[in-house]
């Protein structure tokens, strides 16, 4: 699918091929499938990666569906175990590579501005602490 479809497009087309996918071997093995995916994002290297995601994907070898699961994850733009392959946000990619286990620069820019705000409030509180001492000192000597 050529990425210019827009998301107006691929969102219905990925309900339509989803509600297909009917003889899917994963069908009701949710749970058991999400810890699949999930040991394989935690993976740390090639070999764990392959580890985790081999159960899962040896469902999918012999699966009916496995074409229009992989026009699925695609469309819907998945990011998990799907047809015989890992998928990054609606890409194939081989089940031995590891994501990288970065913080988006996005988020590292919150937390400095969480941080900065912190540091802001604290040094207004203690100025006002400042002000309030020096107000009730000055009414004391009057």
């Amino acid at each position: 699918m050529s990425s210019s479809k827009s998301a107006a497009h691929r969102v219905p087309l990925a309900r339509i091929a989803s509600a297909e996918i009917e003889p899917a071997q994963c069908k009701g093995r949710g749970k058991w499938w999400t810890r699949k995916e999930t040991a394989h994002a935690a993976a740390t290297d090639s070999e764990s990666a392959v580890k985790a995601a081999k159960p899962a994907l040896r469902l999918c070898s012999r699966c009916p569906a496995a074409e229009l699961c992989g026009y699925w994850a695609e469309l819907d733009q998945y990011t998990g175990l799907a047809a015989g392959s890992a998928w990054i946000n609606g890409r194939r990619k081989d089940p031995a590579q590891v994501r990288q286990k970065v913080t988006p620069p996005h988020e590292r820019a919150r937390e400095d501005l969480l941080a900065a705000f912190s540091d802001l409030t604290k040094a207004v509180v203690e100025a006002r602490a400042e002000a309030q001492a020096e107000t009730e000192s000055l009414d004391r000597a009057s």
